[in-house]
């Protein structure tokens, strides 16, 4: 078993939080992280399985 997909939203979570120190309300900070650590569809991080 791996714990990869833990990790990387781990490291989403803390990309989020670095990027959002701007926020002026912690509440709005997270549910910034929520929302990005919690959508289905992300194109651009999706691999493509031949």
């Amino acid at each position: 078993h791996s714990n990869a997909k833990s990790e990387g939203i781990n490291r989403v979570i803390k990309l989020v939080a670095r990027n959002a120190f701007g926020f002026r309300n912690a509440e709005n900070q997270r549910l910034r992280t929520r929302c990005v650590t919690t959508r289905q569809a992300r194109g651009h991080l999706r691999t493509v399985q031949l």
